[in-house]
């Protein structure tokens, strides 16, 4: 009987040691510091609002840090402390945009739109979304492209718009390359091709003047010895005459011709595409008027020359290599020398990006194609902006062949 009584005994003292074990670990812990949440990485994605695709190069603020988005438009800033923020966002073509971010230390990758700012006009361009090229119509107001000419036969190159809403491109549909034209607004369009020179022969690159009068274009014609030789062409749409661009007696060979918008200075590529050639152009009279040779100053080779809407600069594409990186280039033709070449674009990545066919807008700014996009990037009072580029081109498939559609 004794053992039981001491047995309870010694179990209600063990009960109230642990009871008062208890409450004072309890009484403790309420003075004792609660650990605090951990500070961790904060990372995400900057992505344009209208295309989706990411945004490089802008620069972002929270906390007191700053950070930049890389190429694939990511950044991360390490250890920043769990608490509301306000993310601010920044990058020339883009409005800036300030988030609420409330970060808890550990989370996922979030992304962050920034809205471009308003472009205006449109461009044409020549696309292999289907298994041939076709011409499309991107408008920059709202980056949507709309398709001009859909072929699945032939492929459809080179367009250029004229005054009266018609535009001309090249076509392989002959078998040789001819020059078409066609309404682009017509429900039921019909194709004329255009009697320039002889249809055996190939006829590329065209470019017109703002009238939709004087088309200049590079083609192919026989000497006397029956040698084939690319020539440059200037051809009246309205009174159908032809003249084959001539210095002297000898005919003009080169590539990819330009007119500027008062049809009265050509600009093409000559030799192995290391000079610049300049004409003026009197009606139909055609004068060679200036040569620039950029592989003998900057052994540079150039492709793709185009007016700027003053008429006093050409840009054009520029490499060493054709099949190394290209770059966008401008110079003044008032005095074409080397040290007034300025570069336009820059490498935005991969060393070997090839920047092509650029086109000037109205508004002085250059737009060019790169493999499935088209980019463009601002030259402000006669000097270079070497920021980041703005992507304008949505969807799949390559795009080139881009002209100025306003």
């Amino acid at each position: 009987m004794y053992n039981i009584f001491s047995m309870f005994t010694n179990i209600y003292n063990i009960q109230k040691k642990l009871l008062f074990l208890s409450l004072t670990l309890l009484i403790l812990s309420g003075c004792l510091k609660r650990p605090q949440p951990q500070a961790g990485d904060f990372s995400g994605k900057v992505v344009d609002a209208y295309t989706q695709e990411a945004v490089p190069g802008v620069t972002l603020d929270i906390g007191g840090q700053n950070t930049t988005t890389d190429l694939d438009g990511k950044f991360s800033i390490a250890v920043l402390p769990p608490g509301d923020y306000q993310l601010i966002l920044a990058r020339e073509w883009y409005n800036s945009r300030t988030f609420d971010v409330h970060h808890i230390g550990k989370q996922k990758s979030l992304e962050f739109p920034l809205i471009p700012l308003p472009l205006e006009g449109k461009i044409l361009y020549s696309g292999n979304r289907t298994k041939n090229w076709e011409i499309y119509e991107l408008d920059l107001s709202n980056n949507r492209s709309v398709t001009q000419r859909s072929n699945t036969t032939y492929a459809e190159i080179n367009p250029i718009k004229i005054a009266n809403n018609q535009i001309i491109f090249q076509s392989d549909r002959s078998g040789n390359g001819d020059l078409f034209l066609c309404d682009i607004d017509a429900i039921n369009i019909i194709d004329k091709a255009i009697p320039c020179c002889s249809p055996v022969y190939k006829d590329e690159y065209p470019s017109v003047d703002q009238t939709g009068t004087k088309l200049v274009f590079k083609s192919g014609e026989s000497d006397k010895n029956g040698k084939e030789e690319k020539v440059i062409c200037l051809y009246n749409l309205q009174s159908k005459e032809l003249v084959v661009i001539k210095d002297g007696a000898q005919n003009i060979t080169g590539y990819n011709p330009a007119i500027n918008q008062a049809g009265t200075k050509i600009a093409l590529v000559s030799g192995n595409y290391e000079k610049l050639l300049l004409f003026d152009v009197n009606g139909m009279m055609v004068t060679k008027s200036k040569e620039f040779d950029f592989y003998a100053s900057n052994k540079l080779k150039i492709n793709n020359p185009c007016w700027c809407p003053t008429e006093d600069d050409i840009a054009f594409e520029a490499y060493q290599d054709s099949d190394g990186p290209r770059a966008i280039y401008r110079i003044s033709i008032g005095s074409p020398t080397a040290s007034s070449l300025k570069q336009v674009s820059f490498n935005q990545g991969s060393g070997s990006e090839q920047h092509k066919n650029p086109c000037w807008s109205k508004k002085g700014m250059i737009f060019f194609s790169l493999r499935s996009d088209i980019y463009g990037v601002k030259v402000i009072d006669g000097s270079v902006n070497n920021k980041p580029l703005i992507m304008v081109s949505p969807g799949s498939g390559d795009k080139e062949y881009i002209s100025w559609s306003e």
